[in-house]
């Protein structure tokens, strides 16, 4: 047998072992145990709850997250803003919390990067599952400033302007070139 053959067949043996043999292993998000509410308050920059109000996906191609409006019914600990964009990972196998629009939550959020993140790993939780957290928290102060969150584009919207912007500045540069050459004769 030829070298050059016998060198194939060894790559497809290999290569058909590697596929026959390859680990399914998949990669989840893996918590540890919660603290306590108290300790968690602590380890948080702020903790309320509120009524979701939006979910825009904000990531990129490469890397997805949600960016959640929330409603302030009360605060614990941090701003009393009226409302709070909490920013997570977009799907659960990522650690990202699935918020859903209209439910009522309480929130663990801790800065990252300059914004509020939360996570599947946090005590966050639906309100009306978070008997063990309101107990131990108390009752909360209701938002007093006028500090109402914004939500930020989503990669829609920004690709939409974007080529919004385009078009429109395309449209005027021709208009500019063909007044010029129109102005010229």
């Amino acid at each position: 047998m030829n070298l050059l053959l016998r060198a194939g067949l060894v790559f497809l043996l290999l290569m058909t072992i590697a596929l026959v043999y390859q680990t399914n292993t998949a990669l989840a998000c893996s918590c540890a145990q919660n603290p306590d509410p108290k300790k968690a308050l602590g380890n948080a920059t702020a903790v309320f709850s509120g009524v979701v109000t939006d979910i825009k996906r904000t990531g990129g191609l490469w890397e997805s997250s949600v960016a959640v409006k929330i409603v302030t019914i009360n605060v614990w600990k941090g701003q009393k803003n009226n409302s709070f964009i909490i920013y997570t990972a977009e799907q659960s196998a990522s650690c990202g919390y699935e918020f859903k629009k209209g439910e009522e939550y309480i929130v663990y959020a801790y800065e990252n990067d300059g914004k509020l993140s939360t996570n599947y790993c946090s005590r966050t939780a639906l309100l009306k599952d978070a008997k063990e957290d309101l107990q131990a928290l108390g009752e909360g102060f209701p938002p007093n400033n006028d500090n109402s969150a914004r939500m930020p584009l989503s990669s829609t919207e920004k690709w939409a302007y974007g080529g919004a912007g385009s078009v429109l500045f395309a449209g005027t540069v021709f208009a500019v070139v063909k007044r010029k050459k129109r102005n010229t004769k």
